[in-house]
Order: C-alpha cells, then structure tokens, then sequence
C-alpha cells in the first residue's frame, strides 16, 4: 500500500514549502516540505533548497514513513487509515510512532480507540523552557488526521477519472469542507453529486 494523494495532500497542507530553514515550533532545523534532513545530512541554519529538490526529499521522507507503519502494523488498514498513520507518523518521527498507544491500540484490532488517540498527540517540546505545550496547529493536524482514519470517504482516481470527473476539483472541495468541520460525516456518492453539480466539477 502507498499513500493516496488524500494523504499528500493533508501533509502538505499542514506542512507546506519552505526554501530556507526554519526551526520549527519543537526548535529543530527544518525546510521543504517539514523535512529535517536533505542531501543525506541534517537541515542546518542557513539551508536553501528548490522547490524541485524538497520534493524529492518529500517522496524520500514518504516512503520512509511509509516502511514505518508497514513495519509496524500487524493488522488489516484501509487506504484512509494508512494514510493517516503515516500523516502521523511524518509528523512526529517513527520512534514516537513506534511508542505511540495509537500504533498499540492498532495491533490490538481496537482501531476506534486507536483513532481517537491520535489527539493525544497535540503537544511539542518548548525550546525555551523545555516543557511540552499544546499548539494550535497540532490540535487542527491530528482532527484531521482523526477524520480521514475514520472517514468512508475514498479517493480512487482512476475509477473517477473514467466518470468524467476532476479529482483536483473534488480535492478542493474536501479539504475545504474539511477545514470547516471538525467532526466528519463520511462521504457517499450522492453526497459527491451534489456538491459536483453544485459547482459545475
């Protein structure tokens, strides 16, 4: 199983391209598309990198994470919960994924309990005081992350494509209505043809 372009989509949407380093909120060295190394070393202050090459180091990153949750989850996923693991996973590192209680849960077949511990993680480290603190951004991340691992929704592009439809169009559209509700209501068809006809897609 790889990622979907729902699952790139949503880490880049929260991560989103940056050409010269940055420290992030955690205070670690980080550019492109939230990546800590590039050219096989760790981000340094004072980093620039093309968009081409930090989406490069992206894919690096993905399949990274992605070997991750292979490696580590024993039980059954659908698209949409494999992508939000590794939406997770991207974003905290494999070894926190490696103890999380939402890659326990998941072993244990407890996969409602599993989902809602992704809010859990919603806390980074404060570089000035070196106490965890709750950031905003993280609490939005994992709601999201929460919503397409319990989400119906799937986005099979080749089966769209053969409807005539855009599934940039209807990208959009989900993450825009997504970014509005925090508590998801899986998508049907008839859902899907509503707001396709409501937008002319």
């Amino acid at each position: 199983m790889r990622t979907s372009q729902i699952g790139i989509d949503l880490i880049h949407s929260f991560e989103s391209f940056r050409k010269k380093a940055y420290k992030c909120p955690a205070g670690v060295w980080t550019i492109g598309w939230g990546s800590t190394r590039i050219y096989d070393r760790r981000v340094i202050e004072g980093d620039l990198i093309t968009e081409s090459v930090a989406e490069l180091q992206f894919y690096k990153d993905l399949m990274m994470f992605e070997g991750t949750v292979k490696d580590l989850v024993f039980v059954d996923l659908n698209q949409n919960q494999f992508d939000a693991l590794v939406s997770l996973c991207y974003n905290i590192g494999s070894k926190n994924f490696y103890r999380s209680s939402v890659l326990r849960y998941i072993n244990k077949e407890m996969y409602d309990t599993a989902g809602h511990k992704f809010l859990l993680w919603n806390k980074a480290i404060n570089p000035k005081t070196g106490k965890l603190r709750v950031l905003k951004g993280l609490v939005r991340r994992r709601n999201a992350e929460r919503e397409l691992y319990f989400s119906e929704f799937h986005f099979i592009s080749n089966e769209w494509a053969s409807m005539n439809l855009n599934p940039k169009g209807i990208m959009k559209l989900w993450f825009g209505w997504q970014n509005r509700r925090y508590t998801i209501r899986p998508f049907n068809m008839t859902t899907i043809d509503q707001i396709l006809r409501k937008e002319n897609i």
